[in-house]
């Protein structure tokens, strides 16, 4: 199925509180779950998301296989019906499975792909240059949204190695800058075209990162949690920045809940407590012991989020 993308020529869709999204996976493990794939894509949507961003790192990609991984990216942009841009996480431990990944989210009619940097060995930035210059010429002219984040990666992709290889292909058309370092986002802004877009990952800077002229944010808190990060981009755009930067602060306290214990399975619980999806996650990760639970729904209950209603 070749499907052109809806927003392959229009940037500007690219904006707002992108969710991060779990991937729902099968009671086995092995599996995805499309009717939780299904049951989710549309709570983010009737919640008012502006973009899904599926099989990042709090959608487990790298733990699952091919198969996997283009199954439910089928599904989301089959869900999501052109509403909201798609941009699929195609990042891998080879260059050929990334690029395989993003030739399938190009034929199935996705938005565009985002790519982290190789991992394990230490590469500087001829590598980087040579790798993702391989992988833009390989899927030209699908987007293509360089993903920064050091900390899981070991790798960083520098501004100026993003000019470079933004100059140099035209379908490399931003980045999501995860670094956790303000001052990198801050010269991604300075150094991007006013085209290009400059989303940030860090849950606690997400009205800092507009408010420096950042395109918005990429966030892992929104898949499980989404009101208030529509609420902090509401009042933006509205102009009412005491109120955004007061969303911003319960935008951090679900972040804080979140990352408290293990990765991944405080976003997959909450949704389970929302009635949206079962909290299946991906060996090597683990579900919550009963301690950390109980501070979840404690911490849940008292944001006012312990329950969905759309």
């Amino acid at each position: 199925m070749t499907t052109q993308s809806s927003s392959a020529q229009s940037p500007e869709r690219m904006h707002g509180i992108i969710s991060a999204m779990v991937t729902p996976l099968s009671a086995s493990g092995d599996d995805v779950d499309l009717e939780g794939v299904k049951s989710l894509v549309h709570f983010l949507l009737e919640k008012g998301i502006h973009g899904l961003f599926p099989l990042g790192s709090t959608g487990e990609g790298v733990l699952l296989t091919e198969k996997a991984r283009m199954k439910l990216a089928e599904k989301v942009v089959l869900e999501v019906e052109g509403q909201v841009p798609v941009i699929v996480h195609s990042g891998a431990f080879s260059a050929g499975e990334v690029i395989r990944l993003s030739q399938h989210a190009m034929e199935i009619g996705a938005d565009g792909v985002s790519v982290i940097p190789p991992t394990y060995y230490t590469l500087d930035d001829q590598a980087l240059l040579q790798y993702f210059s391989t992988i833009a010429e390989a899927v030209h002219p699908f987007p293509v949204y360089l993903y920064n984040i050091p900390a899981n990666a070991k790798n960083s992709i520098s501004v100026p190695l993003f000019a470079t290889l933004s100059q140099q292909h035209t379908n490399i058309r931003g980045m999501k800058e995860s670094s956790m370092n303000f001052s990198n986002f801050y010269d991604l802004v300075r150094t991007a075209k006013p085209d290009q877009i400059k989303l940030m990952g860090n849950d606690d800077q997400i009205f800092a990162a507009m408010c420096i002229g950042g395109n918005g944010a990429i966030s892992a808190g929104s898949t499980a949690v989404p009101e208030p990060y529509i609420e902090l981009y509401n009042a933006f755009v509205e102009g009412d920045f005491p109120k955004a930067f007061y969303w911003q602060t319960i935008c951090s306290k679900v972040k804080q809940m979140l990352v408290r214990s293990t990765p991944v399975a405080p976003h997959k619980k909450v949704l389970q407590l929302r009635n949206v999806m079962e909290d299946k996650v991906s060996p090597p990760l683990r579900q919550l012991n009963d301690k950390e639970l109980a501070e979840l729904q404690h911490s849940l209950e008292d944001l006012g989020y312990l329950h969905y209603q759309s």
